[in-house]
């Protein structure tokens, strides 16, 4: 696009004149106003990934991206400060498609999880200290800076009680495949679709984006944008236990349902019609737990469902880890 005083060039390459110029050309691209702005460089992400005492998530697979510097096994853990910066910036893990897109995937699944921990009763109380911590290292435009830690503070003590799914993650309808000619020669480019228009049209006149710009072209559904639901099928617990695995996984999870109301017996992960997908990357995590179409009208507010009976004894349960897949680079993809 055109950036002021710039010409023809990639949106990153506004920054190249600081975050008020960049502020500029989105708000130009879309439409929309920015109210303000935060940023954080490689070293800040570090230092806030520190402040908030690491990043718990469980992955499907072993990753490995020798050039981001990443390499975790398959399963939970915590990632520090050098992993999850790592995990944010690799775009050469095996079996990606598009590496681009799949990197919006992994950093929208890191961030639910991120969201996962610090909206924990635990750390909203310590607001007072992580919150400085935090702001510390980031770039805050003035108006922020005005406001002072004590509003932020304020801020954060506001989303008690709120959940994950209070935030929505999309990312802009483009064609990965596409170029242009410059004087320099020929430049891959994202060109955008036809959706992204509609999708901030939309954002423009507050109204609901639908399926606009949940799953990039050619890519998987990030676990960030899946909805699940967890049914309790007298599980003595295990339902509990699952639910919580796939909140640290990165899902957009709902409210534990208590009962199964669904009439189908599990275990199982139930899909709607045009759910398939979604419910093959929840599969991922649950390997062994089989798919099958849910009736007709049975998930009015999810995308998937994930039925636990007492009998479970897969991922979450007796073991915190999925099913390796191997992840190295030669491995074979689906």
């Amino acid at each position: 696009m055109n950036i002021p005083h710039q010409g023809y060039g990639k949106i990153t390459s506004a920054f190249e004149e600081g975050p008020y110029r960049t502020a500029e050309v989105v708000s130009k691209l879309t439409g929309l106003k920015i109210d303000h702005f935060l940023v954080v460089n490689l070293a800040g992400f570090q230092n806030v990934v520190k402040a908030i005492g690491g990043v718990p998530i469980c992955v499907d697979m072993p990753m490995v991206d020798p050039l981001a510097g990443l390499d975790i096994p398959a399963g939970c853990q915590t990632l520090d400060a050098e992993q999850a910066l790592a995990f944010v910036r690799a775009r050469h893990v095996a079996c990606d498609k598009i590496p681009d897109f799949s990197r919006i995937t992994r950093q929208q699944q890191f961030l639910r999880a991120v969201l996962a921990k610090i909206l924990q009763p635990s750390m909203i109380v310590h607001a007072t200290t992580v919150v400085p911590a935090i702001l510390g290292n980031l770039l805050v435009d003035q108006g922020l800076k005005n406001a002072g830690i004590a509003e932020m503070i304020y801020l954060v003590r506001k989303l008690q009680g709120i959940s994950t799914g209070a935030v929505d993650f999309r990312s802009v309808p483009g064609d990965p495949y596409a170029t242009v000619q410059t004087s320099a020669g020929t430049v891959d480019v994202l060109k955008l679709l036809p959706e992204a228009e509609e999708m901030f049209k939309r954002l423009r006149e507050g109204k609901p984006l639908g399926n606009l710009g949940l799953t990039p072209l050619g890519t998987p559904p990030s676990p960030a944008v899946i909805k699940v639901r967890v049914f309790d099928d007298r599980s003595a617990g295990a339902a509990g236990k699952v639910q919580d695995f796939l909140t640290q996984s990165g899902f957009d999870i709902q409210p534990l349902a208590t009962s199964n109301s669904l009439g189908v017996s599990g275990p199982v992960i139930l899909y709607k019609a045009d759910t398939l997908a979604q419910a093959q990357v929840v599969q991922g995590f649950l390997n062994g737990v089989p798919l099958k179409q849910a009736p007709k009208g049975a998930l009015a507010q999810a995308d998937v469902a994930v039925i636990i009976p007492a009998s479970y004894a897969g991922p979450g349960v007796a073991s915190p880890n999925p099913t390796a897949t191997p992840s190295s680079p030669g491995a074979a993809c689906g």
